[in-house]
């Protein structure tokens, strides 16, 4: 398995992310730069992208309410660079973050049918659950 480093993200990673959220369909046009900076910093620490040889080829997005649970909402690896373990350990970066920090309880926000993520996510304690509903305006 080839080596990876995953670091906390940064402004200047905007570019390569938008092109893997655009490739791996979880973002479209509305994705900005600054869109992404407001995000970036509400959500400071938690945002990680995974890199070889300085080329960005993943990145996950995460949150937290403060002390309860955790949040994660994107992740995307690109096509190319999937099934080499990046997905996994950007997830496991976020998990010892939360960890870190006192949060147990962690969930994400994932398409019924997209069975990758809905994978990966099991492969880390992260099941489906059915007793809850996804509501939104």
């Amino acid at each position: 398995m080839k080596t990876i480093d995953i670091r906390r993200t940064c402004g200047a990673d905007f570019p390569a992310i938008k092109t893997i959220l655009q490739t791996t369909g979880l973002a479209g046009d509305w994705f900005t730069q600054e869109l992404f900076m407001t995000l970036l910093m509400r959500n400071e620490g938690f945002y990680f992208v995974a890199t070889r040889n300085r080329a960005i080829l993943g990145t996950i997005f995460s949150s937290h309410d403060g002390g309860y649970f955790g949040y994660i909402y994107k992740l995307g690896v690109l096509p190319k660079y999937q099934r080499e373990g990046i997905g996994s350990a950007l997830l496991q970066r976020v998990i010892r973050e939360f960890k870190s920090i006192g949060i147990g309880w962690y969930f994400g926000h994932v398409d019924k049918d997209n069975s990758a993520s809905l994978s990966i996510l099991a492969k880390h304690g992260i099941r489906t659950q059915t007793r809850f509903l996804m509501v939104d305006n």
